[in-house]
């Protein structure tokens, strides 16, 4: 699990490294117009076009640390019929204290539970095919 994770990680890095290289191209090119247009006309244009390269830079920049964030945690979701054992799995994976764990009641998970176990988020969720 931590090499996908490394290799996300990674994968994000080269991707925000080009995408940012390139707006910050397109900003630079675009305070230049705009500083040898001078007064003339367009000028206008000029401006709003560098805020807005400006902008989409700053929103890359928040959207590839957000990922970073995100691709931190593997990620492992739990699904199958009810009394399986995903509960059961999650808690002892995770040294839980069991009271998610059913006593032999069908449709016992009701609800989605996030589990957090090293670098992992661990999520438990309802049975399939019971009779709740």
């Amino acid at each position: 699990m931590i090499a996908a994770v490394a290799d996300g990680l990674e994968v994000v890095d080269r991707l925000s490294e080009k995408v940012t290289a390139v707006l910050e191209r397109c900003l630079n090119a675009a305070d230049d117009a705009v500083a040898d247009h001078g007064d003339q006309p367009g000028r206008d244009v000029l401006a709003a076009y560098s805020a807005l390269m400006a902008a989409k830079k700053t929103e890359a920049e928040s959207r590839f640390t957000r990922q970073r964030t995100r691709l931190r945690t593997f990620n492992l979701v739990l699904f199958g019929r009810t009394g399986a054992g995903k509960s059961s799995l999650i808690e002892a994976l995770s040294r839980g204290h069991g009271e998610p764990i059913s006593q032999g009641e069908s449709d016992w998970t009701i609800d989605v539970r996030d589990v957090y176990w090293s670098s992992s988020r661990l999520v438990d969720t309802p049975g399939i095919g019971g009779w709740g």
